[in-house]
């Protein structure tokens, strides 16, 4: 007896003490080094910066600044002193004469810094709009300020527009699959297809070497091609 109960707590002991497991590593590294604050007419705009603000984007920040005040902080590259991102809000501070803005310090190379600078708004703008949920959360919010509202107001497929990035991402032919393949044996009729298939200009990740490629989107959603057709 005293036998089996030594072997009991054995095997009870191993169950809830798992031994050997090997540690998770964090993989990620931080580069963020330190927080501050700096007067925006000192922060230095980055010459490589790609985006430009329209003035109805300029008008709702504007709303959200005057209404809320400031909930994230501009990105300012230690080693170089330039912007990496926040670039319109530093612009409006400056011409306010805001005594100060918030940063946030990182610590890159300049590869580093353009790599983050050419994918930061790219990235965010890969993410798809959950238009229900959306909706809902936007039932409760109110703003008397004109640019905000006209924002909280705007359809789904103003949301659309400004979360569509340059290019769209290719469709994915997969296995499982039916399709149809077309060609044409002259120009007109590959033309008229382009306009009549909506056929886009797109991008598309070459797996065997690692970056993205621009093309002609050759892969169309069947459902989306017989929807078009119908309403021609």
């Amino acid at each position: 007896m005293a036998e089996d109960s030594a072997t009991h707590e054995a095997m009870r002991q191993a169950t809830v003490q798992p031994k050997n497991l090997t540690p998770i590593k964090n993989e990620y590294k931080s580069r963020i080094v330190g927080h501050g604050e700096e007067n925006p007419s000192n922060l230095v705009a980055n010459p490589k910066n790609w985006r430009t603000h329209p003035p109805a984007q300029e008008a709702a920040m504007r709303d959200v600044l005057d209404e809320i005040g400031w909930v994230q902080e501009v990105i300012v590259n230690k080693r170089t002193g330039r912007l990496v991102d926040g670039h319109m809000r530093v612009s409006m501070a400056a011409r306010r004469a805001e005594d100060t803005v918030p940063v946030s310090y990182v610590d890159l190379s300049q590869e580093e810094e353009d790599k983050v600078l050419a994918t930061l708004d790219p990235l965010g703008a890969m993410a798809k709009v959950d238009k229900e949920a959306l909706a809902n959360l936007k039932e409760g919010i109110d703003s008397d300020r004109a640019a905000l509202s006209a924002l909280l107001e705007a359809d789904t497929a103003v949301v659309d527009a400004y979360e569509r990035p340059e290019y769209e991402i290719s469709n994915e032919l997969l296995e499982s699959h039916n399709y149809v393949v077309l060609y044409f044996d002259n120009d007109l009729d590959w033309q008229v297809a382009r306009e009549q298939l909506e056929i886009k200009t797109v991008k598309t990740e070459d797996s065997t070497e690692s970056y993205m490629r621009t093309g002609l989107g050759r892969v169309l959603n069947g459902r989306d091609v017989l929807a078009r057709l119908r309403s021609k």
